[in-house]
């Protein structure tokens, strides 16, 4: 543990964020990362601890991880890991909402198109077609990128 951190623990006897029923959303977020890391028996350990994903030493302490990481931002926020395959670590680290976690995730299908590359839902946001229209075309049905994202969406019943 660095000086830092080491005088942050000593200068605090007591955090405030784990006061009994009145826990933090830092707090519960710190905690929640930590569990299906550690604990076999937690729901997902498979994904996590299962996996050899681990959380930094320096993390067993609550004061470190929010001397490191900082406030959580918002109680839409919590921890995400930009790298999935990587453990939870400050460089690996950020405070991010579900939007931003569901497009980090390792089952998202990425398609390159007109010079970039984002996941299906974006483009289907990004072009205000529906996610499962075209996840359709590209994934089930094999189409071209270009075909998949300029054609018109037929709408379901009569035409005007």
């Amino acid at each position: 543990m660095g000086d830092k951190c080491a005088a942050a623990i000593a200068a605090q006897t007591k955090h405030g964020h784990a006061k009994r029923g009145a826990r933090t959303k830092t707090y519960r977020s710190w905690y929640a990362m930590r569990q299906p890391c550690n604990d076999p028996n937690t729901v997902g350990w498979e994904h996590y601890g299962g996996k050899g994903i681990v959380v930094t030493p320096r993390w067993d302490s609550f004061e470190c991880f929010l001397l490191d990481m900082g406030e959580c931002p918002s109680p839409k926020h919590s921890i995400d890991r930009l790298d999935n395959e990587k453990h939870y670590i400050l460089d690996n680290c950020r405070w991010a909402t579900k939007k931003e976690q569901d497009n980090n995730r390792t089952s998202n299908v990425h398609v390159a198109w007109n010079g970039r590359e984002q996941n299906i839902g974006q483009w289907a946001e990004e072009l205000g077609i529906n996610y499962a229209t075209l996840y359709r075309r590209l994934v089930v049905n094999g189409w071209a990128p270009e075909r998949a994202m300029t054609q018109p969406v037929r709408m379901s019943g009569r035409w005007p």
